[in-house]
């Protein structure tokens, strides 16, 4: 077996993460709380108490509580993908930023458009200001002091998160030795130690570093150590491994400890990319043509959630998981529609496509 993440995987990958993290946003608000931003105990033992409940609600909570690491997925698999593409060589960062940051232009303006009609439909209102659609659409949120606070509601965090990747990668990782991403690592893993230290895991400075880079970069740099370097594992060796890092990363993300909790995040995706080589056949397929649309679920999910907000807390565990289903259903649906009609637009307007050394190019 080799360590090494075709386009395929990579599609599957993004699949599942994809899936974990709209079941994720949806359970969570009727669920325990999970460990993302900041850290409890007690949403450990709120866990551990569930399980404890029902199978059903049980895996309500382990959705709620786990979800949020698909996340991860999507940054590891943004390293790698950096690394493989920029191995050799780079654009200037002009022209890279400018690339960079249409990609999800090309993501966010849609999907604010559709959430705004969606909820002016609904509540008779925009659901965000024009200074949240300022500060998302300008990435300034993020350094605003009030990263939640001044973004439009939903996934719109994660694209400013995604843009720092790129800069990160740009100035500080590219053409730098592997030492340099153990560095970098230890240096935000020991920096968040420190604000845990003095001013403890539910802080709001620890909030506020961890909506930026500091939730990602020891991930990040997994995911670019790993392109870098595929290896070659016998299957034996392949699956203990796997297995390992599936044991350690559930350990580790249920530790009461804040240090363990720091490192989870880095032995998920080694676990997915085990899990994926298990799976029978039409679930791959399955998860292949989900993670192909994943980028337009990620911005439709919120709209769709946003309408059964209203449905919310439900007592009844059966209707609770039906309205899961067609909450996902629903969201598959309306991501397919966006995709397909951006498509259009682009394809009946080629001008949206731009023009360099006088050709198009897509």
């Amino acid at each position: 077996m080799r360590l090494e993440i075709s386009k395929d995987t990579n599609n599957i990958l993004r699949g599942i993460a994809i899936l974990c993290i709209v079941l994720h946003n949806f359970c969570h608000w009727q669920g325990v709380c999970e460990n993302e931003f900041t850290f409890a105990v007690s949403n450990i033992t709120d866990l551990i108490s569930s399980i404890k409940s029902g199978i059903l609600n049980a895996v309500w909570d382990i959705i709620s509580f786990f979800g949020h690491y698909g996340v991860e997925i999507f940054v590891f698999l943004s390293g790698y993908g950096l690394a493989k593409k920029h191995s050799v060589s780079i654009p200037r960062f002009g022209g890279y930023m400018r690339h960079n940051i249409s990609k999800l232009w090309m993501l966010m303006i849609p999907g604010l458009i559709c959430y705004a009609l969606i909820t002016f439909i609904t509540s008779h209102d925009f659901g965000y200001t024009a200074h949240q659609s300022f500060f998302t659409l300008t990435f300034l949120s993020h350094v605003s002091g009030n990263v939640m606070g001044n973004i439009a509601y939903g996934p719109y965090w994660y694209f400013g998160l995604t843009l720092q990747l790129y800069i990160f990668y740009f100035v500080l990782v590219h053409k730098q030795k592997d030492s340099m991403l153990l560095l970098w690592s230890c240096i935000v893993i020991g920096g968040q130690l420190i604000i845990i230290h003095v001013a403890g895991a539910g802080s709001a400075l620890l909030d506020q570093l961890r909506a930026n880079l500091f939730i990602a970069v020891p991930t990040f740099c997994l995911g670019v150590y790993v392109a870098r370097h595929p290896v070659e594992l016998n299957p034996r060796s392949w699956h203990c491994y796997g297995l390992s890092a599936f044991i350690a990363a559930i350990f580790l993300s249920v530790c009461p400890h804040p240090a363990a909790w720091l490192v989870s995040s880095l032995f998920w995706p080694l676990a997915l990319i085990w899990i994926c080589t298990l799976l029978p056949r039409p679930v791959k397929m399955l998860m292949l043509n989900v993670g192909i649309l994943s980028p337009w679920i990620f911005v439709a999910h919120p709209v769709i959630r946003q309408l059964f907000y209203g449905f919310l807390p439900i007592k009844d565990e059966y209707l609770r998981w039906s309205y899961l289903v067609l909450y996902l259903i629903a969201a598959i649906a309306l991501a397919y529609i966006m995709q397909r009609t951006v498509a259009y637009v682009r394809l009946r307007y080629p001008g949206v496509l731009q023009r360099r050394n006088g050709k198009l190019r897509q």
